[in-house]
């Protein structure tokens, strides 16, 4: 993704974790915001991720800025709770409803939610066109951002995140 991101002022991460991502983003952007919405999870990111330059948040991003509900379903994986339902204590916001100045990439780890946080984030991918890193699209969320001018650049190895950038 760094070779299609023209300044790195402010990337946006979601699906924390434990804190890894974060870290490793902090070495190349001068602001990290990142979201984490379980509590144990958002615990040990704050633990692993000290840097001041780290802003996170403990929520999830969507469509609607609202409260869901999260579990860790079949999967023992830390990385593998998703967003179950609407009735819960877990909050959700839109990208959308943030006050960035800038964002210059944005990358979405979020379990299968990644359509509903992009749907949450269409005046933001206009306004600041940064580049994408997104687990697994489907073939919805990538139709969504043809739409906006987006285009597929690469993969990340043999995982299945998918590089997006602005035509």
């Amino acid at each position: 993704i760094l070779a299609h991101v023209k300044q790195r002022r402010v990337i946006v991460q979601a699906g924390g974790c434990l804190g890894m991502y974060p870290r490793l983003w902090a070495e190349s952007f001068a602001h990290v915001y990142t979201f984490e919405p379980e509590p144990v999870n958002f615990y040990c990111l704050v633990a692993n991720c000290p840097s001041e330059r780290i802003i996170k948040m403990q929520a999830a991003l969507s469509d609607q800025t609202r409260t869901c509900q999260i579990s860790l379903g079949i999967s023992y994986n830390a990385g593998a709770y998703q967003m179950e339902s609407d009735a819960g204590s877990t909050l959700a916001l839109r990208l959308d409803g943030l006050a960035f100045d800038h964002i210059d990439a944005i990358q979405l780890d979020c379990e299968g939610h990644e359509t509903k946080v992009i749907a949450g984030a269409i005046s933001t991918l206009i306004k600041h066109r940064p580049a994408l890193s997104i687990e697994n699209p489907d073939e919805k969320l990538t139709g969504i951002l043809e739409e906006l001018g987006y285009r597929e650049v690469g993969r990340c190895g043999s995982m299945p995140d998918v590089v997006f950038a602005p035509a």
